[in-house]
């Protein structure tokens, strides 16, 4: 009996024990908490001073780049012809390649390089001068009276070959007589005679045409250069036309100058 009641006992016991296992809540193991890593303050950046833009200059103009024949537009009149069609084509035989233009209009500009210097004896100069030299000098043979027996151009016959066209050219644009008669031909003439005077050589080989070359006196070509030039940023008052694009083209003008006297070719 005793024996009994042992027994009833323990299993009672094991009953007990299994219901409060089966009755207790599992428990759930955490995960450990991981500690952020402290954030660093972000860098601050100082801001540069602001720095003051220095003025923007204007760029010079590349002068090989010019037109300056618009320049006739702003001037109603101009140095006018001075040589005729005949006359051009008897001096540009072999050159049907070439315009009259070519040989009667100012374009020395175009021969600076990019810089606007100019190399007056340099191999690119003498191509690009080609027959110019040649045609000019021609020219002023054919008028028997401007070229001495010692090559030297007779600058007071210049004043007389250029004064009626000049004269004809200022009336039919229509400068007053007084305008028109003035005596700006032979101012011209005597500043274009400094300038050029001073230029060396006096006589340079270039190319002729695709075959030949010619040895040319050089002053007949660059007078010529040089009187075309002068009325362009020389015009009466009473002629002249002002717009900004005349303004910007008189003013490059100036700085391209004659035959770019900032190089040491003239002295």
């Amino acid at each position: 009996m005793m024996r009994r009641q042992v027994t009833t006992a323990i299993l009672l016991f094991l009953v007990v024990d299994v219901l409060s296992q089966t009755t207790q809540k599992p428990t759930t193991t955490k995960k450990p908490t991981t500690s952020k890593p402290p954030t660093t303050p972000k860098a601050t950046t100082t801001k540069k001073p602001s720095t003051t833009k220095p003025p923007t200059t204007t760029k010079a103009p590349i002068c090989n780049q010019q037109n300056f024949e618009v320049l006739k537009s702003c001037c109603k009149g101009s140095v006018g012809r001075f040589f005729t069609d005949a006359e051009i084509t008897t001096c540009t035989k072999g050159l049907s390649d070439r315009r009259l233009l070519t040989f009667t209009n100012f374009n020395f500009h175009s021969l600076y390089d990019n810089n606007n210097n100019f190399v007056f004896d340099s191999t690119a100069t003498k191509n690009a001068i080609g027959p110019l030299f040649a045609v000019n000098e021609c020219l002023f043979r054919l008028k028997n009276n401007l070229i001495d027996a010692s090559d030297n151009i007779i600058y007071d016959n210049i004043v007389t070959l250029i004064t009626p066209a000049f004269s004809a050219n200022m009336l039919s644009a229509g400068a007053p007589p007084a305008v028109a008669s003035a005596s700006l031909p032979a101012e011209m003439t005597k500043l274009c005679k400094t300038v050029v005077e001073a230029m060396v050589p006096k006589t340079m080989t270039t190319p002729y045409n695709s075959t030949s070359t010619a040895t040319s006196l050089t002053r007949p070509f660059l007078l010529m250069q040089c009187l075309k030039r002068t009325p362009l940023d020389s015009c009466p008052p009473t002629l002249r036309t002002t717009t900004a694009a005349c303004t910007t083209a008189a003013a490059n003008l100036k700085i391209c100058g004659y035959f770019n006297t900032t190089v040491t070719y003239l002295t």
